[in-house]
């Protein structure tokens, strides 16, 4: 996702994915039928260390916003293991469901302010007729046929 940071160093192609941030905790959690961010109250949640998975929870009033961990794996296991109660996760995952079936969604009516991301492909500076393709590839691509490459690609990707 293009940062005024990452911007600095590379072009960025119009987004070919958007991708928002939901909340996963176990089904037998005591906050599994939150819908609310007030009724997360007291709950420990986590999220990826670097990345807006971590950066939304403070949006979140009254809860205990743990370090957040390195890598996704990392995250689903303290949720597995117990060591926090919500994780924020990708929207764009939907494996992780399929993988561990004791996890939910939360079906939240609050939601998180900034959270969708758009994907873009980075290229170096200075290749605008590359940069020119690349936009018409993903525009010739309708929305659906591109969220199903995406989830093929998800499908892929180890647990």
């Amino acid at each position: 996702s293009v940062t005024p940071e990452r911007e600095s160093a590379a072009a960025f192609s119009d987004s070919y994915v958007d991708d928002d941030i939901v909340m996963i905790t176990k089904k037998d959690s005591a906050f599994a039928g939150a819908t609310t961010f007030a009724e997360l109250e007291g709950a420990s949640i986590l999220g990826q260390a670097a990345t807006m998975y971590d950066d939304v929870i403070d949006q979140i009033p009254n809860i205990n916003h743990m370090t957040p961990a390195e890598t996704v794996p990392m995250v689903v296991e303290n949720l597995n293991n117990g060591t926090c109660d919500i994780v924020t996760y990708s929207i764009s995952v939907p494996k992780l469901l399929e993988t561990y079936p004791d996890l939910v969604e939360l079906e939240m009516t609050d939601k998180f302010e900034g959270s969708v991301m758009p994907d873009n492909a980075a290229i170096a500076k200075g290749q605008d007729a590359v940069l020119d393709q690349i936009n018409e590839i993903i525009a010739g691509i309708n929305e659906d046929d591109r969220q199903a490459m995406w989830t093929a690609c998800m499908d892929r990707q180890p647990m």
